[in-house]
């Protein structure tokens, strides 16, 4: 009876130590799986971080990339943009050069025509007034000056000195130049040859009346 109490008390005493041990490895596996799983949880989590680095290297790397390219396109766009502003530049210089060239044409060409109408309207003048200065010279140009006032409608009221004088004033009041500055050409310049021949023919009779 008491060697089987003292077998019973060292089974149990067994078992509860064996339980003991089974309860030690469980925990120690448990342990152990934690830390495992901690460890492979720590490497996921450090290869995701990774893996999101090398994803974020990689985007930034892109968009420096498409940033530089961009950079390129537009330093290309505004070479075109400078090149075509250059040539509207140079194409209103040629213009403008072209507007002047063409502008000093024209004035040289009016001023070519003002000059030969100049020179064509002298030669006219020329031409009257020589016609002219024929003319009343045949007409007047031997006649003394009473003569040569009754010839031209303004003849003296008598033979006196005086009334030669007063048909003279009045005669040289109609053929003055300024008095035929708005007449045709013909007119005045036959006033003004008329005019000129009978200040001469005056200043002869007053020298022959004095």
């Amino acid at each position: 009876s008491t060697d089987a109490t003292a077998t019973a008390t060292g089974a149990s005493r067994a078992a509860r130590a064996e339980a003991r041990r089974s309860r030690s490895r469980r925990r120690f596996h448990e342990d152990s799986r934690a830390v495992l799983e901690k460890a492979a949880e720590e490497r996921k989590n450090a290869l995701a971080k990774e893996a999101a680095a090398r994803k974020e290297a990689a985007a930034r790397r892109e968009a420096e990339r498409r940033r530089a390219e961009e950079e390129r396109a537009e330093a290309a766009r505004e070479r075109l943009r400078a090149e075509k502003r250059r040539r509207e530049r140079d194409a209103e210089r040629a213009r403008a050069a072209a507007e002047a060239a063409e502008a000093e044409k024209a004035k040289a060409a009016a001023a070519t025509t003002v000059r030969a109408a100049a020179a064509r309207a002298e030669a006219t003048e020329e031409a009257i007034r020589a016609r002219w200065a024929a003319r009343v010279a045949r007409d007047i140009g031997e006649a003394d000056l009473p003569r040569a006032l009754a010839t031209l409608g303004h003849a003296p009221a008598d033979a006196s000195v005086a009334s030669a004088r007063r048909a003279y004033k009045k005669a040289a009041l109609t053929f003055h130049p300024d008095r035929n500055g708005g007449k045709s050409a013909e007119e005045r310049i036959r006033g003004e040859e008329v005019w000129k021949l009978l200040s001469q023919k005056y200043e002869e009779y007053n020298e022959g009346s004095s």
